[in-house]
């Protein structure tokens, strides 16, 4: 306790006078502690106390890397009414220059900046124009531009942050240091921040001589050595903000080689299980080397521990879920390589209704037209390492990626079908098999004709008839009398629509529509229907007695038609 000796070669950071175990309140936990001006450092508190911070650490070879987002929100920061700054920008640490430029009114008393954002004391920059050049930021840093208006004194812009790409060279680790001449030195970079440009190898400890570039591009290396001597690797890493820029390089790592016989890794073999009843033994074959350490995974291939065994087999029994094993193996002096990674899966059986449809609305309530591409359908699945497609139309696909089945394609020819979805993988079970109906149906591209013209008397009716030279019914018909709309649904290309007219009445296709499309805007002809009053017979007036011989008038009144007596 109170300023304890770091062992040697190890980094330490406890603030002064810590550990201590301050009056004796079991302060046995540790504690990153900011202590203001001072900074950052370790310190020792109790484990009953609840402290909000957060710790990030990574950058290392391996590490999962992968996030699962669990919702987004917006959020939209109004700018100051002193105004605002503009031409900040992202710069490559080292030599580098931007101009700022305050938009606002108001007089310039100051220049600021900070690397919190303000959320501590500025520092001023001795400047009162509208523009500001900054040159050589090594860090991040936001600006703000302070000045005065009418009535206000000390009103702050908002702020602009030049950010300062940094290369982070990073170190190197490896299998062994040494190797036999043939093999190979297996290198790993941990720890860089910015892209991996090459890697290099030279003789010399400095790089001043020797030097040859290799190009690979990723975080681990393996390399074939063939002569005896010390070789020293390293890796140029480069910001990808700074395109054109200076990399940063990783300090040399030394590999010795030396007469014998290098090390071969060899392969393990795989086995595969139906739940966690299993027994069996991995067997190293193919290696080449004096000793053997098996390792084993249980997250993908993450992280590997030592399993403890020693010889060239490995037995098993009662694996619940997959797990991965691979053999260090080393060759005396001449160093270590790793064999391939042999699995033991275990699949998760099927179960009824592995396959669910997905979509917001719960069904399938897409609409799919002939030559016309369709919006994906996704179903979910479980248990599965893939599927396999029937039925589907033509020109339509199915994927399997992920436990998601998409459907998706542009359907060449019309009609109904039925296709069937078979997973594969996995362990069999009862359903392994889904079905499902595509129904490729057409739009209505040309237009719809009315007709039906004709006379009738007055009380009778007649028929009206759409012509619908494509798409696929039924059809929803839309036309008027000259007063109101009337709509006919269900209706079948050609068929008969009765009206019963009191008047001469002109009958207009308003619209003609499916489940799938429109007419648009070609839709013609009119009908007219004639309205005849019926024949009234009348009245006759005049009749009555007469002499012989004498002319008698008959008159016919309140008659409607032709008239034969």
């Amino acid at each position: 306790l109170n300023n304890p000796v770091a062992a040697s070669g190890v980094f330490n950071h406890w603030l002064a006078n810590e550990p201590n175990n301050y009056r004796g309140w079991g302060e046995n936990s540790g504690h990153m502690y900011n202590s203001g001006s001072a900074g950052s450092y370790w310190n020792d508190y109790p484990a009953a106390s609840t402290i909000p911070y957060i710790v990030e650490y990574g950058g290392s070879q391996g590490d999962d890397e992968s996030s699962t987002i669990s919702f987004t929100r917006d959020i939209v920061i109004s700018g100051s009414p002193a105004g605002s700054v503009t031409g900040a920008d992202t710069v490559c640490n080292g030599t580098n220059s931007t101009t700022l430029t305050f938009s606002g009114s108001g007089t310039i008393q100051r220049w600021e900046y900070s690397t919190d954002n303000f959320a501590t004391a500025a520092i001023t920059e001795a400047s009162t124009a509208s523009t500001l050049t900054v040159s050589n930021l090594s860090s991040s840093r936001y600006y703000r531009a302070v000045l005065n208006t009418s009535g206000c004194t000390n009103l702050a812009s908002s702020s602009a942050l030049i950010t300062v790409a940094i290369s982070t060279a990073g170190s190197i680790t490896a299998l062994s240091g040494d190797v036999c001449g043939g093999g190979n030195a297996e290198l790993t970079l941990n720890g860089n921040s910015g892209d991996i440009q090459k890697w290099q190898v030279s003789t010399s400890a400095d790089f001043t001589t020797g030097v040859t570039d290799i190009s690979n591009t990723t975080n681990t290396l393996s390399y074939a050595l063939s002569s005896n001597g010390t070789y020293y690797f390293r890796a140029a890493v480069l910001n990808s903000a700074c395109v054109g820029g200076t990399p940063v390089y990783a300090e040399g790592y030394p590999v010795t080689v030396t007469t014998g016989t290098p090390p071969v890794g060899g392969t393990i073999n795989s086995d595969s299980y139906c739940g966690g009843s299993n027994a069996g033994t991995l067997t190293l074959s193919g290696a080449t080397g004096t000793s053997y350490q098996w390792q084993v995974s249980t997250d993908g291939g993450v992280v590997y521990t030592n399993a403890g065994n020693t010889s060239t087999t490995l037995s098993y029994t009662g694996i619940t879920a997959t797990t991965k094993y691979r053999v260090l193996v080393t060759s005396g002096s001449c160093g270590t390589t790793t064999s391939s990674v042999g699995t033991v899966a275990v699949n998760t059986a099927y179960v009824d209704n592995t396959i669910s449809l997905s979509s917001s609305a719960g069904t399938n309530a897409q609409t799919i037209f002939y030559n016309q591409p369709i919006s994906n359908i996704r179903y979910v699945t479980t248990g599965a390492t893939g599927a396999t497609f029937s039925g589907l139309p033509s020109g339509v696909t199915g994927t399997w990626a992920n436990d998601v089945i998409t459907i998706s394609g542009t359907p060449l020819n019309y009609g109904s079908s039925t296709y069937t979805i078979t997973l594969t993988g996995g362990c069999s079970a009862p359903t392994t098999t889904a079905t499902g109906t595509i129904v490729v149906n057409t739009r209505i591209s040309t237009a719809a004709v009315l007709s039906g013209t004709a006379t009738i008397c007055s009380g009778n009716s007649t028929n009206l008839s759409v012509t619908i030279t494509d798409g696929t019914s039924p059809y929803t018909v839309v036309y008027s009398n000259g007063t109101i709309n009337i709509t006919v649904t269900n209706y079948t290309s050609g068929a008969n629509i009765p009206v019963s007219p009191t008047a001469t009445t002109t009958y207009s296709l308003v619209s003609v529509s499916n489940t799938y499309g429109f007419a648009g805007s070609g839709n013609s002809g009119t009908a007219t229907t004639t309205v005849t009053p019926v024949s009234l017979a009348g009245t006759i007036s005049g009749a009555g007695s007469t002499c012989y011989g004498t002319a008698k008038t008959l008159t016919l009144s309140g008659n409607r038609g032709t008239i034969k007596w």
